[in-house]
């Protein structure tokens, strides 16, 4: 079984198997993109909700579980 890192341990960029490299901000890009198309389809399915509030501390929660799908997704499958 190959280790993953974390994204806490991910600085700058990290090697994947064959030898490319992924960055932080590629990273960032993906999360910010799934995030956003995540919040839309929350919100079509419940049109009813008028604001879309979420509080900030389960936000980071989000983003660092999305980031941590994203590293282990891209290093599983490179």
């Amino acid at each position: 079984m190959k280790h993953i890192p974390t994204f806490e341990s991910f600085l700058g960029e990290t090697t994947l198997e064959e030898g490319a490299t992924i960055s932080g901000k590629r990273i960032d890009d993906a999360v910010h993109a799934a995030e956003y198309a995540f919040w839309s389809e929350v919100a079509g399915s419940f049109p009813e909700v008028k604001t879309g509030d979420f509080s900030p501390s389960d936000s980071v929660k989000l983003q660092k579980a999305m980031k941590e799908a994203i590293l282990s997704w891209v290093k599983i499958n490179s």
